[in-house]
């Protein structure tokens, strides 16, 4: 499987994990470096993503 394309910006991945490393070893072997598509972090870019590609006059992809 692929990593995360958002892993390198990802609070929780880089930042807010330190607090609970056990959980926090799990969810990211399991989201981050697996099944990204089920991340609530991911879906919630994804689709933020959607509406402001339809929002603005271009069209053009904003950058991860």
């Amino acid at each position: 499987m692929t990593s995360c394309p958002l892993l390198a910006k990802c609070p929780y991945a880089n930042e807010i994990s330190h607090d609970f490393p056990k959980m926090s070893a799990a969810d990211k072997e399991r989201y981050c470096k697996g099944d990204y598509v089920w991340c609530g972090r991911y879906v919630a870019f994804e689709v933020l993503q959607r509406e402001l590609e339809r929002a603005k006059p271009s069209g053009d992809r904003l950058e991860n």
